[in-house]
């Protein structure tokens, strides 16, 4: 019976242990981007817009409205500060 507990409390730690390792590594991994990556970017992105503005407009996912309207909040809060 001890033998089963273990295998079974080993059964759920170890991926939840690793779970927690992998949020921990992307929130506090290393940034390899610099601001000129960052905005060489943001501005291929706005070119991209630009060239499939209408296919865009006629595109009802909320995801991409979402990533949109963040984006440009995002670059509004970096201009201020």
């Amino acid at each position: 019976m001890k033998k089963f507990t273990k295998i079974s409390l080993l059964i759920i730690v170890m991926p939840v242990i690793a779970c927690l390792m992998g949020i921990a590594h992307n929130n506090f991994g290393d940034n390899k981007y610099s601001r000129a990556d960052l905005t060489q970017a943001f501005n291929h992105s706005i070119q991209w817009l630009q060239q499939n503005n209408l296919k865009v407009l006629n595109d009802n996912n909320l995801m991409l409205w979402w990533m949109l309207m963040r984006a440009g909040d995002i670059r509004s809060l970096a201009k201020i500060s």
